[in-house]
């Protein structure tokens, strides 16, 4: 028995901007007849590669490793619940006509923010309930979730699922409409967008989003080698994420505008993630100041009685 696998391409993407011509952009396999995406190949790629940097570091500080791969676990099953909950949330304009639909994820339909807020949520009970260091295990896991949102992006590129309004600039991706999910082309942002080419021109949003999230995964790396403040590494990634998708946020095409057709609830829940890594970064310097205010008068008191 052969075996048959075919590479499955979609149409054109452009960078006109750039000079850049892709004819035909890879979108997955067909396996005796059964298409897997290319999308859904990095996101099964980055849970494993980002639960392997995690064990990694934990090895280096010689935590117990088994605890994260128990973790993983409930944090999968929370984030899928939990990004499902969050994107029907921030669309719920959409799903109040059309509530048979509020539990199909086929076709997409995941908030990260929404996967993030029950993840840490989940991680905090966990922590409580075994008398584990919640700042501890955030610091370790922080790389690796970065590294796995990178591989997220860019699969969401090659599905073309993560796609910015219209743009004229430098950067701007050309894309064939017949490739765009048919939820993104519900959004007036789209039709703004469309050229005479059957495209949408646009921000490509997703390669935006991965090279932001590499610089933040570099620093993440540089802080948990160098950083000696519990709980530097998961507010620097709170603030850090906390900016880029507020920034990115202005230009995603699905993006569901409340507050003077402006701001979006993704814009307060990262506005809300910066604050939240700013109030952990303030805290920690201040007990660690404290501490070494503190240290010098325990060692000599120990030195005396002896």
């Amino acid at each position: 028995m052969h075996l048959s696998m075919v590479l499955t391409t979609g149409g054109p993407v452009n960078f006109p901007g750039l000079d850049i011509f892709l004819e035909h952009l890879a979108e997955g396999f067909e396996v005796f007849g059964l298409h897997i995406s290319l999308s859904g190949i990095l996101l099964a790629l980055a849970m494993f590669l980002g639960l392997f940097i995690t064990e990694c570091l934990a090895k280096k500080t010689e935590q117990n490793t088994e605890i994260y791969l128990d973790l993983a676990i409930r944090l999968v099953i929370a984030g899928v619940i939990g990004a499902r909950t969050g994107h029907i949330i921030t669309h719920w304009q959409y799903f109040a006509s059309d509530q048979a639909n509020v539990l199909d994820i086929r076709d997409g339909g995941m908030s990260f923010s929404g996967a993030l807020i029950a993840g840490i949520l989940v991680s905090f009970v966990y922590c409580r309930q075994k008398k584990l260091s919640w700042l501890q295990i955030c610091d370790t896991a922080v790389p690796g979730l970065v590294f796995a949102q990178i591989l997220g992006a860019a699969g969401a590129f090659f599905d073309r699922s993560n796609l910015g309004i219209y743009s004229g600039g430098r950067f701007a991706m050309q894309v064939d409409i017949r490739d765009v999910d048919a939820g993104l082309m519900k959004f007036s942002q789209a039709s703004r967008a469309m050229t005479r080419g059957n495209s949408l021109q646009v921000h490509p949003v997703a390669l935006y989003e991965m090279v932001l999230l590499l610089v933040l995964f570099l620093l993440l790396v540089v802080l948990f080698r160098v950083g000696k403040i519990k709980g530097l590494a998961l507010s620097v990634y709170l603030m850090g994420y906390g900016a880029l998708r507020f920034g990115l946020e202005f230009i995603r095409m699905d993006s569901v505008r409340m507050i003077g057709n402006r701001i979006s609830l993704e814009h307060l829940v990262a506005a809300g993630l910066f604050l939240c890594g700013a109030a952990i970064l303030t805290d920690r310097v201040k007990q660690d100041r404290i501490t070494k205010k503190e240290r010098p008068k325990n060692f000599s008191f120990a030195k005396k009685s002896k």
